[in-house]
């Protein structure tokens, strides 16, 4: 899955990539000309690179559609390295615009969570014909292994989808 976010406000471009195959993201690497040792990322579950020019690339090697605590917490912790690397690209001061920083932070996480749901919803559209009905979902148990999880098509497991559940708590400046 890949999608990018486009900024109104900074003069950056964020991409992100969730589940690449190894030789997706070997490739990535290649072009993005990350220095020795970078093949090391991929035993993380995330990481992020950015380039002198705004471009910032966020990448998740294992997360699933119904994102749960520890994917949230991966998310938003990529999220603020790529904050890091807008804010030193603008020129900006992390400790000098705290509360921007939070709130870019925020606007990033936000948009991640959106487009990991909408592609869940979509995924059952496809394998429902648009009926809503409850299926297995790829997700994690509690221990951290991969298990099926209930969620419904119209992206319902007895309450809000994740991504919705984050935007009701925060207002996103941006």
């Amino acid at each position: 899955m890949k999608f990018t976010i486009k900024d109104k406000v900074f003069p950056v471009t964020v991409t992100v990539f969730i589940n690449l195959t190894a030789k997706k993201t070997a490739s990535l690497m290649n072009r993005k000309q990350l220095p020795e040792g970078s093949l090391d990322l991929l035993e993380n579950p995330g990481w992020v690179s950015s380039a002198d020019d705004g471009c910032v690339v966020i990448v998740f090697n294992d997360m699933s559609l119904i994102p749960d605590e520890k994917d949230i917490a991966i998310i938003a912790h990529e999220c603020c390295h790529a904050t890091f690397a807008i804010f030193k690209f603008i020129g900006e001061s992390a400790s000098d615009a705290e509360e921007t920083f939070c709130y870019y932070t925020q606007f990033l996480t936000e948009k991640i969570l959106k487009k990991i749901n909408q592609k869940h919803k979509n995924e059952c559209r496809k394998r429902d014909n648009g009926n809503k009905t409850t299926h297995e979902a790829p997700g994690r148990s509690d221990d951290g292994s991969e298990s099926e999880a209930k969620q419904s098509c119209d992206g319902n497991k007895g309450e809000q989808p994740v991504s919705d559940r984050v935007s009701d708590q925060v207002k996103v400046v941006g």
